[in-house]
């Protein structure tokens, strides 16, 4: 039973056993003493088994009974005023407790055929205004049971859409976890294809060139002419295992990086991944430094490893990214409002970003903290080699 059901039939509840006391106590002739004590205590016990079924600390169908029997009781004791509302609380307690619809009707039945008991004798002599009064209880009993069932069924619908987005976030997590293991065996594929492409053309072409020097070597002392033409032969040779070799670290290049320059690569990434994430991203690039290409590969790299981070760790809803020079050199700041964390482990990830700004003469410093987001820094001096 969901908080907001528990206040509304709390207030009807007390309310209405209020009234009924009131109507009871006060409609002439006035109840003795004793009799108004005995009705007074009757209804702090009805209202007492009622705090507790809606609160959940009881067996309802224990619970239900009792408020029946305790109802009846008093409809004996005082058969005055309105005290058949109270009946109205007792079967919609009663179609809570039972849940499925043929026990809610069985109860609803039950519970009127002890009010039409409890009426007969209470009203006597039976005039055509009891039965007027019984049909009109009918109507009543027959609306609140099916508003009953209704809550039920909106209470049940509820319970299985929010079963349904817990499983959702199940899938989507272990979706993620998929994507991410895709991820990494596309990577590992695409360096063995790369590695068995080299040794396919650029190992064989640098084998033939060994041999043809090795021959030349051996020919120049005695036959320089030949030696001549056959390095003269190497030049093409050369020529194309460096256009092999250029060709696999073009395939070895983003994409991005291949058809536009670099803040301009970084730029459609951050837009590409807004757009499939639906997470917020602000990149702001600060002058025009002269970047190299291995360096945009390592900026675009990082930037692309703190996008993923923010999704699929961090659940952030917006990044905030920027790439300025500064004292000779270049810096990419990222920065998330993601949930965080008080113990950052880096992953591979990570560590490969730090190993790499290292190994360039840079730098990768990250930092995080729960309730924090997550922020990143690469700094790679402007006059270095780097290794991408």
């Amino acid at each position: 039973m969901s908080p907001q059901v528990r206040v509304g039939l709390a207030i009807a509840r007390y309310g209405l056993f209020l009234f009924v006391f009131l109507t009871q106590a006060l409609e002439p002739p006035r109840l003795s003493g004793l009799r108004l004590i005995e009705l007074a205590a009757l209804y702090v016990i009805l209202a007492t088994v009622g705090y507790l079924f809606t609160q959940g600390r009881g067996r309802p169908r224990v619970l239900v009974p009792l408020e029946v029997a305790l109802v009846f009781a008093i409809g004996l004791l005082a058969p005055r005023g309105s005290f058949w509302l109270s009946y109205f609380v007792v079967v919609v307690d009663a179609g809570f407790a039972f849940g499925r619809p043929p026990a809610i009707y069985a109860s609803s039945v039950g519970i009127y055929v002890l009010l039409v008991v409890n009426a007969y004798l209470a009203w006597r002599p039976l005039d055509r205004d009891f039965a007027e009064a019984l049909l009109s209880l009918l109507f009543g009993f027959v609306f609140a049971t099916t508003a009953t069932r209704q809550a039920l069924e909106q209470m049940a619908a509820r319970h299985e859409s929010e079963r349904l987005l817990r499983q959702l976030g199940e899938a989507h997590e272990k979706l993620q976890a998929y994507a991410a293991e895709v991820e990494t065996l596309s990577v590992a594929r695409e360096r063995q294809r790369l590695a068995q492409e080299v040794q396919d053309s650029v190992a064989h072409t640098l084998t033939g060139l060994l041999v043809q020097l090795q021959a030349a070597r051996r020919t120049l002392p005695t036959d320089p002419g030949a030696a001549s033409a056959r390095l003269a032969s190497l030049e093409e040779v050369v020529r194309r295992g460096l256009d092999e070799v250029r060709r696999a670290v073009r395939a070895m290049r983003p994409e991005n990086l291949e058809s536009v320059g670099g803040i301009e690569a970084m730029q459609r990434l951050c837009a590409e991944f807004s757009e499939r994430t639906g997470i917020r991203v602000t990149f702001l690039a600060e002058g025009q430094s002269p970047l190299k290409p291995a360096q945009e590969v390592l900026l675009y790299r990082a930037l692309q490893e703190c996008l993923t981070n923010a999704a699929r760790h961090g659940r952030a809803s917006n990044v905030w990214a920027s790439l300025r020079p500064l004292n000779g050199r270049v810096e990419l700041r990222v920065r998330d409002d993601g949930a965080g964390a008080a113990e950052l482990t880096a992953g591979m990830g990570l560590s490969g970003m730090a190993e790499r700004a290292e190994a360039s003469g840079g730098r990768f410093l990250f930092r995080s903290s729960a309730g924090a987001g997550f922020e990143s820094v690469m700094e790679l001096p402007l006059d270095a080699a780097v290794t991408a």
